[in-house]
């Protein structure tokens, strides 16, 4: 059963090349009309609002369980113990 791939490596490469431009000149296009949400052009580059963390209330609860069982160890202690 043949796979819907592209087998020709410099074909393959154009069309994403072609892809990926017609992104940024969608994006190049939000930018210069204030479009993308959550962000603004200032004077140091392009600068936007970051995401809040989406955990859901299970996985936010098991997370609370095993921080109270496992113990509070030091980054500087783990690496020093990894390196070791």
């Amino acid at each position: 059963m043949p796979l819907p791939i592209i087998a020709d490596c410099d074909r393959y490469l154009n069309e994403q090349r072609q892809l990926l431009q017609q992104r940024l000149a969608t994006v190049n296009g939000l930018v210069a009309d204030n479009g993308l949400p959550d962000t603004i052009i200032t004077e140091s580059g392009l600068k936007m609002t970051p995401l809040d963390a989406a955990v859901p209330e299970a996985a936010q609860a098991l997370i609370d369980q095993t921080s109270i069982v496992l113990p509070r160890v030091k980054i500087t202690e783990l690496l020093m113990e990894v390196d070791a």
